[in-house]
């Protein structure tokens, strides 16, 4: 089913935000492309229903069908508007070497219930879910295990994982 993400203000509205406050944090934005003075965001038909996706690794089913459709070599954010089939809200390919290119991240609508209701406003977990999984794309991995516990899943957050921490899953 088409919510129309792609017209409404919803996605716009939520990368906006990250890309604020990542200016703010480290002086740096994601870098989007654009049309008509706006992030380019399309709604795209997927050639299966989300029941040919869902039956076996729905993230790989996804990945295989957005490669056919975008050119060689970008990177691609698929807000996928349908269930999720694991407890991921969303999921990226990441990729195999530095500076590799091509690589997809999916967020997927079911997680998102909360996302900006302007650019100006603050971000929350859901606008970072979709950054969380950009950074994936980009080559960010989840840390290793520590070797000592910290004192609480606060300190956890900001020793090891800053935006890769999954307060959901309560780990980065």
């Amino acid at each position: 089913v088409d919510r129309q993400l792609d017209v409404t203000s919803a996605i716009p509205y939520s990368l906006a935000t990250v890309n604020r406050w990542l200016q703010a944090q480290i002086g740096r934005k994601v870098r989007f492309d654009t049309f008509q003075g706006g992030v380019d965001i399309q709604f795209v038909q997927l050639p299966r229903t989300d029941a040919e996706y869902a039956p076996d690794n729905k993230f790989f089913r996804i990945l295989t069908d957005v490669y056919q459709l975008i050119a060689p070599g970008k990177n691609a954010l698929v807000v996928y508007e349908g269930p999720r089939d694991s407890d991921a809200c969303g999921e990226s390919d990441i990729p195999l070497e530095v500076g590799a290119t091509g690589q997809i991240s999916v967020v997927y609508t079911s997680c998102l219930s909360n996302t900006a209701p302007s650019p100006d406003a603050q971000p929350n977990t859901d606008d970072f879910l979709t950054l969380h999984e950009l950074f994936h794309a980009f080559g960010a991995v989840h840390p290793p295990q520590l070797t000592q516990p910290p004192a609480s899943s606060d300190e956890y957050a900001r020793l090891v994982c800053d935006l890769m921490y999954d307060p959901k899953m309560n780990t980065c």
